[in-house]
């Protein structure tokens, strides 16, 4: 079934939460999305993009302990490999989160974080 336009997603989130205003400032949340004619379907999409294959991303892992005795990953890619650097320049960040069973190593998420780091930010 082909759809054009898929409305916009709806967010939920307690009215008090620290992030309201954070997602109020991301004006992409609010729009309508756009695929493309020819993938249009979320189906087709996950198809798809299973075919073009994981690319190497050379991530530094980070580990947090969280209270109850569990830990915290956290993947990190700099666009260079002077982390510091990459940091206090005031390149942008992005927080990626995967699927309830993947991790940093899936397809989608190796696409997307080499994309980012063309173009210099951090993920």
């Amino acid at each position: 079934c082909l759809r054009w336009g898929v409305a916009p997603p709806e967010l939920r989130m307690h009215p008090d939460s620290p992030l309201r205003d954070l997602v109020l400032q991301c004006p992409t949340l609010r729009r309508t999305f756009w695929p493309t004619p020819w993938c249009s379907s979320g189906h087709a999409q996950t198809i798809l993009g299973t075919r073009f294959g994981a690319v190497s991303v050379p991530y530094k892992r980070e580990m947090i302990e969280v209270s109850g005795g569990g830990c915290l990953a956290l993947d990190w890619a700099f666009p260079s490999a002077e982390e510091e650097q990459a940091l206090s320049s005031g390149c942008p960040v992005v927080i990626i989160v995967h699927g309830v069973v993947g991790g940093s190593r899936e397809t989608y998420i190796t696409q997307l974080v080499s994309a980012l780091l063309r173009i210099g930010w951090v993920a």
